[in-house]
């Protein structure tokens, strides 16, 4: 049985590399579809995060324009960028670190938004929901980039 320090200690050095994986899985997670509706059994639509944010900006719903942009845009965004100045100066970065762990406690809340609505079209009578590849993209950003975090923020002197 290999040792639990050995084990920690190969999958510190390899947890930055998550983020290279996040960062792609985050922009296809705003892009792509995240959630595709049809209604009345033949109209279908496929909903971006980018495209809500479009939506809501040209229908003047800020305050959403606002929810939609800090927790499904700025907080997983910052997360990466913190992460890879973290792995770039790891001798700078241990307040954003600490910030950035605070901060990916929120990052699955639109992931549990959507899952809520797919659970309320699903009872409809006249709609269905099904999650979208964007929302697994999303999901899976969300894990590597904290995974990230957590084995940078582990790595720092004196934590």
């Amino acid at each position: 049985m290999p040792n639990a320090a050995l084990i920690r200690k190969k999958w510190l050095r390899f947890a930055p590399w998550a983020l290279l994986i996040a960062a792609p899985l985050l922009i296809a997670g705003w892009v792509l579809p995240i959630m595709s509706v049809t209604s009345f059994w033949v109209i279908e639509t496929e909903h971006s995060v980018i495209g809500g944010l479009r939506t809501f900006i040209n229908e003047g719903e800020w305050l959403l324009v606002l929810i939609i942009g800090l927790f499904a845009v700025l907080f997983p965004a910052s997360k990466v960028i913190i992460g890879i100045f973290a792995w770039i100066k790891p001798d700078r970065a241990k307040l954003l670190l600490r910030a950035a762990n605070t901060a990916s406690k929120w990052s699955m809340l639109d992931v549990f938004v959507i899952a809520l609505v797919v659970m309320t079209a699903k009872s409809s009578v006249v709609a269905d929901a099904h999650v979208g590849i964007g929302a697994w993209c999303f999901s899976a950003a969300a894990i590597a980039s904290t995974l990230a975090l957590y084995g940078l923020r582990r790595r720092q002197p004196g934590r």
